[in-house]
């Protein structure tokens, strides 16, 4: 085809097609056709990541780590990046103010991630025991109502008035 051999030509730019190997040849095609996302790029991504509903934290940190990786952040920073984002792209409210809250400088990302863990459970544990409450007080309602809307002995009483019953 000579147009995949006119675009070979013009992707190796003054070079001679025959003093090229065929590896070198395929790899400007690979840059050309497939790039490499940027750094820059891959950043981006990961600083708009954001915990998704139904997404389990500890899904949400490994996505983290993956992309974080393709960042190429020095590996000194790597966990604070991670730690940063992690805070601020978090969907529970209260976790992100008890971990913004707190003392900074001592917050790891081990330490986020447990204490996120730790508040969404115990959220978990309180609802759960909300709708045990509202079962009980439910269950209550019912029984009390029962008793109340029997038929009442006055029903069975004769009115010494009129001769009937009910009303008295």
């Amino acid at each position: 085809d000579t147009h995949m051999f006119s675009k070979i030509k013009n992707l190796m730019g003054p070079r001679d097609l025959i003093d090229e190997s065929l590896d070198s040849i395929e790899n400007v095609l690979t840059a050309h056709m497939a790039p490499k996302p940027t750094i820059l790029s891959e950043r981006h991504m990961f600083y708009i990541m954001k915990q998704r509903i139904g997404e389990e934290t500890g899904q949400y940190v490994t996505k983290l780590r993956e992309q974080a990786i393709k960042c190429m952040f020095e590996q000194n920073q790597l966990n604070e990046r991670i730690r940063d984002q992690f805070v601020c792209g978090i969907l529970s409210v209260e976790a992100r103010e008890a971990l913004l809250g707190g003392n900074i400088d001592e917050l790891t990302l081990e330490r986020a991630y447990e204490r996120t863990i730790a508040i969404e459970r115990s959220r978990k544990e309180a609802q759960s025991l909300g709708s045990t409450h509202q079962n009980i007080n439910a269950e209550q309602n019912r029984q009390f109502k029962r008793q109340f809307n029997r038929p009442a002995k006055r029903d069975s009483v004769v009115c010494e008035v009129c001769g009937k019953r009910g009303h008295v």
